[in-house]
This record gives structure tokens, C-alpha cells and sequence, in this order.
């Protein structure tokens, strides 16, 4: 199962549709390879506190929504079709990343409340999905393509930025558990 699952992210990594994603303020973000300390944020507003609207329509504080537990990110749109390849590797991870203490989350950028519902229906997504259709959080972190990976830790600082969904974010994702307080990483952890 192991081998299968690395190829079929070896597969997403390849098929990026790399959309670009319409910039609407300018920001500043120093990338980080796997490995790295944590990426600083060069931007006026602070990321964390963007609201964002959850599936019943309720607005979400970023930061809130990710809360004190190593969290991966992704950042799509319905209409890229990388993006819809890579939802059912998620959703395992996801599950797999639940069992550990952390969390994925999805973030769909340009898009309304009602075609993210109607797209995680359909294709029984259960993750956590937020929206930013005025590319609020996407300026504040300078996401520009899509499908876009983030992984932070359990403190929320961004450990690792990358595109479509790969070893490298599964791995950061594996580090910040292992980093993660005590408590966090549950012993059900099989990542």
C-alpha cells in the first residue's frame, strides 16, 4: 500500500495545472525546502488572522481553524483539474493526519460557499474545507498557482511551501507531528 501511495503522489506532483491564481495585493514569502526552519512571513497583515468563510457560511479566522496542532494545507479550486486528482489522496491523508493529531485543510480560493459544498459532496470530501473567494488568504501567504501545499506546525508557523501534493509536504507534515508537543502525535500515528 506504501508503494501505491507514493505513486500516486509521484503521479499528482507531475500533473500540477499550476493555475494562476489573480493577485490582488503584492506579498513577500521566503520559500522553504524540506528541512528548513521555519518560513517568515514578509507581509503587512498577519495570515493567521484572515477570515475566511467555513461550508455553513460562518467566517473562520485562519489561525482558528488550524488551532494548536501541525496542519496541512491546501489550496485549490474546483475547476483545476490537479486539484480534483489530488482531493482523494487528501482525504486519506487527511484520516491518516487525524489519527496523528493533526489536521488537513482545504482552501478554495476564488470560489463561492455553494460550488465547494456541492464539489466535497459529491465527491465525499469530510476534511475541513474553508473559502476565500476574494484571495484574501492566498495574497497574504503569496499563493499564486494552484494546487499549493502548506504545512505548518503546532505553533502555526509555515515549515514548508510547495505546489501540488508530494513526499516533500508529506514529510514536513511527519516532522511537525514528530516536533509536535507531547500529547499530540497519537500513538495511532501510521504516516
Amino acid at each position: 500500500m506504501r508503494a501505491r501511495y507514493s505513486l500516486l503522489i509521484a503521479t499528482l506532483a507531475s500533473i500540477s495545472c499550476a493555475a494562476q491564481v489573480p493577485p490582488a495585493a503584492p506579498a513577500i514569502v521566503a520559500m522553504a525546502s524540506s528541512g528548513q526552519a521555519p518560513i517568515a512571513m514578509a507581509s503587512s497583515a498577519d495570515f493567521r488572522d484572515v477570515l475566511l468563510a467555513d461550508l455553513a457560511g460562518q467566517p473562520r479566522r485562519f489561525g482558528d481553524a488550524l488551532g494548536q496542532r501541525p496542519a496541512l494545507v491546501s489550496f485549490w479550486a474546483p475547476w483545476c483539474e490537479s486539484c480534483v486528482r489530488e482531493a482523494p489522496a487528501l482525504q486519506r491523508l487527511s484520516q491518516q493526519a487525524g489519527a496523528c493529531g493533526a489536521a488537513v485543510l482545504g482552501v478554495a480560493v476564488g470560489e463561492n460557499r455553494q460550488s465547494v459544498e456541492r464539489f466535497t459532496q459529491d465527491r465525499r470530501i469530510d476534511f475541513q474545507q474553508l473559502t476565500d473567494p476574494d484571495f484574501h488568504l492566498a495574497d497574504a501567504l503569496g499563493q499564486r498557482r494552484i494546487p499549493a501545499t502548506l504545512v505548518l506546525d503546532a505553533k502555526q508557523a509555515i515549515v514548508y511551501m510547495g505546489e501540488a501534493l508530494d513526499g516533500g509536504a508529506i514529510g514536513a507534515l511527519k516532522r511537525a507531528i514528530a516536533s509536535a508537543p507531547a500529547g499530540i502525535g497519537a500513538s495511532a500515528c501510521q504516516m
